[in-house]
């Protein structure tokens, strides 16, 4: 079987799934990384005969995909800030909103101060592995309560040479704050979804990706940016980089300008308060 004859099978499989635009994309995407092609290559390899390991794997990637398993968990891959992270059902997939997050922060710090970075529920660890990739010269520790979600930020951070320091901790128990040093910089993307939106996500969403860090527990969506308000004043930390549900902006924003702090919303590409930056003299 030719990797052209294998395609056309396969999106008409996924159409299902996707529409026919992103079925497409999802192929491409998923070819690239399974057989190491890029988008010149991947034209030139269409014709050719698969190899049986070839056509086993991607098989086996294609039933998965077609169950609504997301593209980066079946590839084990996500493109983030130009860096390919690993990822797994342990970490969020990154998202372009969280790119938008790692872009403020480098333009807001000057580029030749030391900065000490804290980034609080770090998941695949993308955050501050792009902030040190681009800053080696700034610090940074990286915290989640996730054992599991610290193995992959912590490969991460090997496969791209970034020197963050990771630790287990539950940042929602404050008698754990003693052990971590106060940061120049606090940095989170924590969970933020009300429960009551969930029905308004995805399959793939809800069925693959973790629970845990994309709802807080109980029934305070913002009870995490409490906590980091809390962190931010009790630690007198001087700068903080959030990314916001924007459905709380106004309520976040509130937090933080009653505890002293000069408080700025930015919005996403899509128009969405997505971002926090606070500042304190």
């Amino acid at each position: 079987m030719t990797l052209q004859s294998w395609w056309q099978d396969a999106h008409k499989q996924l159409m299902d799934v996707y529409d026919k635009r992103e079925a497409s994309n999802v192929l491409q995407w998923l070819l690239e990384d399974s057989l190491r092609l890029n988008k010149s290559t991947y034209q030139l390899r269409l014709p050719k005969p698969l190899t049986d390991a070839e056509l086993t794997l991607l098989n086996h990637q294609l039933a998965r995909l077609v169950q609504g398993e997301p593209l980066q968990y079946v590839t084990e891959v996500a493109d983030f800030c130009g860096k390919k992270f690993r990822v797994g059902p342990e970490v969020l997939i990154p998202r372009p909103e969280t790119e938008e997050l790692v872009e403020l922060i480098l333009k807001t710090l000057a580029k030749d101060t030391k900065y000490s970075l804290l980034d609080v529920g770090t998941g695949s660890g993308c955050i501050p592995i792009s902030l040190i990739v681009s800053r080696p010269n700034w610090s940074a520790t990286a915290i989640d309560i996730s054992p599991t979600a610290l193995a992959v930020a912590k490969w991460n951070a090997t496969e791209l040479g970034a020197a963050v320091y990771f630790a287990q901790l539950d940042f929602l128990d404050e008698t754990k704050w003693e052990d971590i040093s106060t940061p120049d910089v606090l940095i989170s993307n924590p969970p933020y979804i009300a429960k009551n939106e969930a029905a308004a996500m995805t399959k793939q969403v809800l069925d693959f990706e973790p629970l845990n860090a994309l709802f807080p527990d109980g029934d305070d969506a913002i009870v995490f940016y409490k906590k980091l308000a809390a962190f931010a004043q009790q630690k007198h930390v001087k700068m903080v980089f959030l990314e916001l549900n924007p459905n709380f902006a106004t309520e976040i924003e509130a937090l933080f300008t009653s505890i002293s702090y000069t408080v700025t919303i930015i919005k996403d590409m899509q128009g969405k308060d997505r971002m926090l930056l606070a500042s304190i003299n």
